[in-house]
């Protein structure tokens, strides 16, 4: 099972850019069933985007200059952790795109807010039950963010994807 989830960890540190090895990583976080069962919740390690857990301090995507990234987290501990990702326009007439996904458990939200923490747009559970998204259109320049959350502790992969010409 560790394996597993250092594989998967390894996985979306080379989707998100960062290398194998780097030092900002730490170790997974187990989070107790409660229910004696001696089971538990394994959190991805996904220090190398921390502290991204308020709007002051969101990890910087880059996507810019790169229209689209891909990083894989986890919300741990529930009803604390909410990830935030910036997103800095230089340009407007860009259309924002949030797809977050998930395997099991609590439905995992998603929002974008401007750069004052006002919600623009909040992301909407498709059919397939993990996944949430949202789409803004022909925004202006500046910056927001990508607003992660969920009731429960999870493990996600979010994709932010830049449109130019204003249209999803």
């Amino acid at each position: 099972m560790r394996a597993l989830a250092l594989l998967v960890f390894l996985s979306g540190c080379l989707l998100s850019g960062h290398e194998a090895g780097d030092d900002r990583s730490g170790d997974d976080v187990v989070i107790p069933d409660g229910g004696g069962g001696g089971g538990g919740f394994t959190c991805l390690d996904d220090s190398a985007l921390e502290p991204n857990d308020t709007i002051s301090s969101p990890f910087v995507t880059g996507v810019d200059s790169i229209p689209s990234t891909t990083f894989q987290a986890s919300i741990c501990p529930t009803n604390i952790d909410r990830d935030n990702y910036a997103i800095d326009l230089e340009a407007g007439g860009v259309s924002i795109q949030v797809t977050v996904t998930w395997d099991s458990g609590s439905v995992v939200k998603a929002s974008l807010l401007n750069a004052g923490g006002t919600p623009i747009a909040t992301g909407t559970q498709k059919p397939d039950g993990h996944t949430t998204q949202l789409c803004v259109p022909n925004l202006p320049g500046g910056r927001f963010i990508a607003q992660v959350s969920s009731n429960e502790p999870n493990n996600y992969t979010i994709f932010i994807d830049e449109f130019p010409g204003g249209s999803c």
